[in-house]
């Protein structure tokens, strides 16, 4: 089984992933525990689905009873761009929409691995892209692919935590990896970076106070607090304040996976062409992009916010 474990890992390499780590397939405990006194203190907002199928959450085997390990893959999205100098209205993305969306490029990719891996070896398996009640993070640390940071981010020492992680469930029992150490110390940047106080402890993010929260998960007839709207900034979809000044994104180790580039050149978009665009576009534009999520009445009202703070 060491042999298949190389051979995994090598073929996650050879598909982009910057890091592949292994987990016993075990209920979780303490992650489990932190997760619901998360709910309790209603810190998911309006996404209630994060509240079903907790039995699933807790144990792998609900939801794959064969299940043996858990296999983490994570793939580096940070790409050699930047926000751009303008003095014209501009709405700045969030670094993981501006390519395709990650849903449907790391689950190609994933498939493929298991379809090589089903030539070698007969077993099942269940892939998982930020699709279903799996703890993602709570597995990615416990395969040793990261440690949780303050602002709630898994964050790899190499790879940093502009990371997309991919879970699959197998039924081949492969050695576990070493659990993640947390090397955050005492830094304290992303939570001091917050312009709204959203991470309330280290490792606890309350959604209701988190920009990302309000301009990409809310629906577009919720209006945002004035405490919340009034420090948008230039942010229209997404946020990511707290992992630009955490230290471990400064190295320049870029993906080289073309598909996570910023579409047109595109790292922002201007606010009085959103205010023009008609559906078609929208539709054309965004397509499998990461920003259909928000519809384009989202995205409108989002540029109006961000309008109003100039």
């Amino acid at each position: 089984m060491d042999d298949l474990k190389h051979y995994i890992k090598n073929l996650a390499n050879d598909f982009g992933f910057g890091h592949c780590g292994f987990a016993a397939a075990r209920p979780l405990d303490i992650e489990f525990q932190h997760y619901l006194h998360w709910l309790e203190l209603d810190f998911e907002g309006d996404m209630h689905y994060l509240s079903k199928y907790l039995e699933k959450r807790k144990n792998p085997l609900e939801i794959l009873p064969t299940a043996k390990t858990i296999i983490v893959l994570a793939h580096s999205y940070k790409t050699p761009f930047e926000y751009p100098a303008t003095s014209e209205p501009v709405g700045y993305i969030a670094r993981y929409a501006w390519g395709d969306d990650y849903h449907d490029v790391l689950k190609e990719k994933a498939s493929l691995i298991m379809q090589k891996l089903s030539e070698k070896v007969d077993f099942e398996y269940k892939i998982y892209v930020d699709t279903g009640p799996i703890l993602e993070r709570a597995w990615a640390v416990r395969s040793g692919v990261g440690w949780q940071g303050k602002n709630g981010n898994i964050i790899n020492s190499e790879l940093g935590s502009y990371i997309f992680l991919c879970v699959v469930l197998v039924s081949l029992e492969l050695e576990p990896d070493i659990p993640a150490k947390d090397y955050c110390g005492t830094c304290q940047r992303c939570l001091l970076a917050c312009p709204t106080g959203a991470i309330v402890q280290p490792k606890v993010v309350d959604a209701r106070r988190c920009l990302a929260y309000w301009n990409i998960e809310a629906k577009p007839d919720v209006t945002p607090p004035q405490e919340i709207s009034g420090k948008f900034g230039s942010r229209l979809f997404g946020c990511d304040i707290c992992q630009e000044v955490c230290p471990y994104n400064k190295k320049n180790n870029f993906t080289q996976e073309t598909r996570f580039y910023p579409r047109n050149g595109e790292t922002a978009l201007n606010l009085i062409e959103i205010f023009s665009m008609t559906q078609q576009q929208f539709s054309e534009r965004f397509r499998r992009s990461p920003i259909k999520r928000k519809k384009l009445q989202g995205l409108k009202k989002n540029a109006e916010i961000l309008f109003k703070n100039v």
